[in-house]
Order: structure tokens, then sequence, then C-alpha cells
């Protein structure tokens, strides 16, 4: 990924910057100085263009800024993630932890100091680290600020009567400062974290005063597995403001949900007594919840810098799957990437709602960060119909969904061979949204806040969470089959998209217009892929044998396939499970089969003679039918069958040191495996 130049942009800025020190009798900062790796001024040029300079901001004033470093090697993360989700490499879903991710990418320790120690030796105390090295968040005055970073910061006065401060130019630091700082968050209010969800008057059904799709709606329109509920899985909420959990409680009550656990996480001087209340955090719980009511917990991150909240979510890697349905420009695009992709990295899923604005422009502030970034599932909405019984029948794109091409990031390796010919996407830019789901404020959805029922509330603020919930069931669905989390849904998602399954996964929404962009057959930048037949969709993501690294363990007696001496020629055998690399095996696509390779040797599972009875052997890889195995589900497990004769891996008598023999296949529990991913 790259970010795109701004140059223009910051010509822009500067044609409105220059004049307002000197017409305010302030001090012209000189230029002696270097600007910052990547700062965006984008949001700044709009702001701008509609507001003049009122006074200067109080030079005691206390402002709260975000200092942040890049990574140490970029190229080289792309690279990771991009094979972490390629299903041919060797590394695919091999997920990073935390402490892994920031002593492998993460700034080394020294430069995290020499960032503290700049800090503070201009004039600021710090208030927050983080476990990544990549964010400092300090405290100090505004005349710290405008020396440190060579600016005046300014009240701007819109034409409405509003006013926000900002700077009257980049930020640069001197020469002479050896930190790589890569942005600053804080220097400005012109766009804070705002929420996106829509009102409409709709009429309340009458026997309940309760208006909207429920819960059991969605789940009978978009046929939901009725066996997965999202255990196991933990929730995120990306916020800006509090909830009261009583409405949580009512929601979930009232639709015989169970009661998920919250836990709260304040950052930027919110806490439980300042966090305030809106709806857009209550309805992104109540959604979530609404969708996996089985999940372990819902963890709900409240702070007031989106950079932080993303570097908390990605620092403590705790959430499976993450939704946000705020939108901000705060200049620290390029920072708050890199969180996203290490969420990517980690294995984590982000939603985040398009936009309720409809199509977005091309202007540098078109796109709603962080609907556009890459390493995001930006969701945008629809609207549903049903039959009388509640079935699906059909959708439209909603006027209201954002969505679009971005102006700050270029086109990802996953919208690669997709035609943009009739949609009116871009070649070059990422394009939005990738999916949808129902948001249309007529009829609306349910949910319930502030002590009432929402009355005509939609948008794609609902729709993230949702596709976030029903992303808890793949996530369930895969620990049930041995496999790891979905992580980053873009590269499937897309993958699927472009395949046979499409039609099978996916209402392909045809119909209706965002005011910018229509609908039209397969991806469009109105609904993206469109709205997903859970069921299907959950089945297609799941699939146990999807290539990766595992350990195949018997359903009959719970030992292992080991590859015993691992040498050419050498049975294999069955042993307890003690995931040594004897015991673990590269699975990887061949023409219509997989081919089954020790991690420990490379040698291959090997049907020999491959005749009944014959016992399966370690053999130098070379692709032919006797290495080439079909794998279908049975029973409780999967069926291994060699290519060549049809026949059955079968554990026999399944007992420590058995040499597992082919034998024709009968579907009995001897011839059922798991494969754990690892």
């Amino acid at each position: 990924m790259r970010l795109i130049a701004r140059i223009a942009s910051q010509a822009s800025f500067l044609k409105f910057a220059l004049p307002v020190a000197a017409g305010l009798g302030l001090a012209t900062p000189g230029f002696a100085a270097h600007r910052l790796l990547s700062q965006s001024s984008g949001h700044l040029v709009k702001a701008l263009t509609d507001a003049a300079p009122a006074s200067a901001l109080a030079p005691d004033r206390t402002m709260t800024l975000s200092l942040a470093l890049p990574v140490r090697d970029k190229a080289e993360l792309d690279a990771f993630v991009k094979d972490v989700y390629d299903p041919l490499s060797p590394n695919f879903r091999r997920f990073l932890k935390p402490g892994e991710f920031a002593g492998r990418f993460g700034p080394t320790e020294a430069d995290y100091q020499k960032l503290v120690q700049f800090a503070q030796s201009h004039g600021f105390s710090v208030t927050q680290t983080f476990s990544n090295r990549m964010v400092v968040d300090v405290a100090g005055p505004v005349s710290a600020v405008q020396t440190t970073f060579h600016v005046n910061e300014l009240v701007y006065r819109r034409a409405n009567g509003s006013q926000f401060f900002a700077p009257d130019r980049e930020p640069t630091v001197d020469d002479a400062v050896q930190v790589p700082l890569l942005a600053v968050g804080g220097l400005d209010n012109a766009d804070p974290p705002h929420q996106k969800y829509a009102f409409k008057p709709f009429k309340l059904k009458a026997a309940t005063g309760i208006g909207g799709y429920s819960p059991s709606d969605f789940k009978t329109a978009y046929s939901f597995p009725t066996s997965l509920n999202g255990s196991g899985i933990t929730l995120g909420v990306f916020q800006n403001t509090g909830y009261l959990a009583s409405d949580i409680t009512t929601f979930e009550d009232h639709y015989g949900l169970a009661q998920v656990p919250l836990t709260n996480v304040y950052l930027d001087g919110k806490n439980s007594g300042n966090q305030g209340q809106s709806g857009e955090t209550t309805l992104d719980i109540e959604m979530q919840v609404a969708m996996a009511p089985g999940a372990t917990k819902e963890v709900v991150y409240i702070g007031g810098s989106g950079l932080d909240i993303a570097t908390k979510i990605a620092s403590d890697d705790v959430a499976n799957v993450v939704s946000s349905s705020i939108g901000y420009n705060d200049g620290t695009q390029a920072a708050e990437n890199l969180q996203y992709e290490q969420m990517a990295a980690q294995g984590q899923s982000y939603f985040v709602a398009s936009g309720d604005s409809g199509g977005w422009t091309s202007t540098a502030s078109g796109s709603d960060n962080p609907a556009d970034q890459p390493y995001v599932t930006s969701v945008g909405g629809t609207h549903l119909n049903t039959n009388s019984n509640g079935s699906y029948a059909s959708e439209q794109a909603w006027v209201g969904s954002g969505g679009g091409s971005s102006v700050n990031w270029g086109l990802p390796s996953y919208q690669s061979n997709i035609s943009m010919s009739s949609n009116g996407g871009s070649t070059s830019a990422r394009n939005c949204p990738d999916v949808s789901f129902c948001a249309d404020t007529s009829p609306g959805i349910s949910f319930y806040n502030n002590g009432a029922w929402g009355s005509g509330t939609g948008g794609t603020s609902f729709a993230a969470p949702l596709w976030a919930g029903i992303t808890a069931l793949v996530d369930q669905q895969r620990a049930i089959n041995g496999l790891k989390p979905i992580g980053f849904i873009n590269p499937a998602i897309y993958s699927l998209g472009k395949s046979t399954r499409y039609s099978s996964d996916f209402h392909d929404i045809t119909s209706g217009s965002t005011g910018r962009y229509s609908a039209v057959t397969g991806y469009d930048l109105a609904t993206g892929w469109g709205t997903p037949i859970v069921s299907n969709l959950v089945t297609d993501l799941s699939k146990a044998y999807e290539p990766g690294t595992y350990s195949i363990i018997s359903v009959q007696s719970g030992l292992a396939l080991d590859g015993a001496a691992n040498t050419q020629g050498t049975k294999t055998q069955l042993y307890g499970s003690n995931n040594t690399f004897d015991q673990k095996w590269t699975i990887s696509a061949y023409g219509t089969g997989f081919t089954i390779v020790s991690v420990q040797t490379g040698l291959a599972l090997d049907a020999g003679a491959a005749t009944q009875g014959t016992n399966t052997q370690m053999w130098s890889l070379n692709n032919s039918n006797v290495q080439v195995w079909s794998i279908a589900p049975s029973g409780g497990g999967y069926s291994i069958i060699c290519q060549k004769t049809g026949l059955a891996l079968d554990g026999g008598p399944n007992v420590q040191g058995t040499n597992p023999w082919l034998y024709g296949a009968n579907g009995t529990v001897d011839q059922q495996w798991k494969f754990v991913q690892h």
C-alpha cells in the first residue's frame, strides 16, 4: 500500500495558511526544519476554505498530542501481511502475537525512548505509552506545541459560526532532531470523531411499540445458521463515547438474547464519569450481540483520538472482531494504517461504516477515514425487501450509503483483476465499500437507547457491527474445524467474489444508487460485493482443508498422524499429539486436490502401491497421483481420499504406533480426521 502524493493539497493548505500569522500579528516561523514523514493536510484544506482566522489559541492552554513513529521495515511488513493471507504461501494464517509484531516490525526500544525524551525536552509530559512502541501520547501548553512544530495554533470560525482550532501550516521539526516522526495527532479539531447513524420517522409495530427490523428478522432474511452464536469469540467496539449498560440489557432481554459481558477500556482521559453517552456506541454493541449472543465478551474501547484507540486495540490483541461506526480526519491516517495492518498481521477482523451521506466526492476530503483504509473492511448499506414469511425477496443500494474511490490509498492487491468499466471504480486507488448490509432508515432497524426504543434509525453504523457479528460466527465455525480466525477478511471475500461460489455466498445487488454510484452486476461502489447469504458464507470461509499448516488428528482415538523417522520410505504412524514438527503437515492445493507434506523434512504423504491395505509412507514430493488427496466432510471430521484409487486413509486399530493404511471409503470414524491449524 502507498500514500498517494498530496502535493496539490499541500499547496492549497499553504495558500490559506501563510497569510494568517501575519494578519494576527503572530510570529512567522522559519523553515530551517524538515517535515514529518507523512502528515496529511487534506482534512484541513476543506476546513480552511470555509473558515477565517478569529484569534490565536491561548499559549497556556493544554493540548494533548499523539506522536507516531513508523514501523522498522514497511516493505517487509507489507510482504508479510500479503503472505499471511495467501493460501499458497507457507506463512498462510501464521499470525503474529503482539510481542512478536513489536519485536519484528515495531520501532526499537531505543527509538521509542528517543521519542519520549524528545517530547520531554520540549516541555511535554508523557500521558500514555503503547506496547507496540509506535505511539506516545503527550500533553503540554500551546506555546510548546508552536515552538516544537513551528506552527501557530489558531482559532478559525466557519461561515455557520462554529469554530475549530488548527495550525497555520504543516508541522515541521528541527533538522537536528533525529526522531523519525511519522505524524502528530491533536494539532487540530477540525474533523473530530463523529457518528454516522441516520434518522427517519417510521411506523412502530402496534403490538409492541417497537419498529424496524429485529435480530430474528435479519437471521431469517439472510439465512443464518441456527447452530452458531459466536461462542468463544471476543467482540470489540471502537468508539469515542460511552453507553448505558441498562440499555444493552433491555435490548438483550427483549429479544431473548444471552447477556454478553461488557468490558470498558478508556483512553485519552475518558473514564466512567465523563465518557458521555450516545446512540452510536449503544447500537454498535447491540448489533454485534444480536448476531453473536454467545460471544465470550464485548470489549468497548472509548477514547478521544482515533489513532490512540486503534493503537490500543492492536496492542491488546484481545478482540477477535472489531467494528467502528465513527469517522474522523486528523492528519494521522498513515500512522493509523500501521495499526490496522498490525491487526491484520495478528488475525483481527475490523469493520468500518462507509458513511451515510451518499457516494464520496473526488476531493481530498471526499473519502471518510477510516472507511477507505486498505486494511479495514468497508461496509455499505442497502434497502432490504422481504416476503410475507420474512424470507429474502430483494435489495437495492441505499441512497445514503457511502462509497467511492479513495484519494488517500492506492489499489490494494485484493482489488486487482476486477473490471471497473461499468461501476465507476478506479484501477489505481482503493475502492469502497467491500460489502454491505441492510441500513435504510425505512423501515429502520430496532435498537434501544437512553431508555427508549429508537425511531427511524438506520445507516451503515448498523451495517458494520452486524457484519462484525456475522464474522464472529465464521470464527466460531473455524475454531470448531480446528482453524485459526479468518482475520482480515477482504482477501477471502474478494477471492469468493471472483469465484463460482459468489452467487451462493452473496446477494448481488444490481439496482439502486448512492447518488454518485449505481449498483451493477458484480462488484460496485454502491454495495461492494453485496450482502451475505450467511450459512453458505460461513461454510465457505470455514473449510477445514484450506491450504495451511496443520496437525491431522484421528477422530476415533485423538492420536496424531506422525511422520515417525521422517525418512524416505518410512511408514507413517499414529502417535499421541505432542505438537512436534513430525506431526505438522503443510497442505497445499494441487490440481483438484491437495498435497500433504511434512514440515519436518519436506517429504510427502504417499499412498505407495495405493492398493487396499497399503500403509501410507513418506516420499519425496513429486505431485504424482499417489500424493494428491481429496478432502471432504465426513461425520465428525473429514475424509482423506487417495485420488489415484479412491481409497481412504484409515487409522486401522487406531492405537499408539499403528501404521495408517488405505481402505475402501466407508465413512466410519476410523476414516475421519480433524485438522488443527498452526
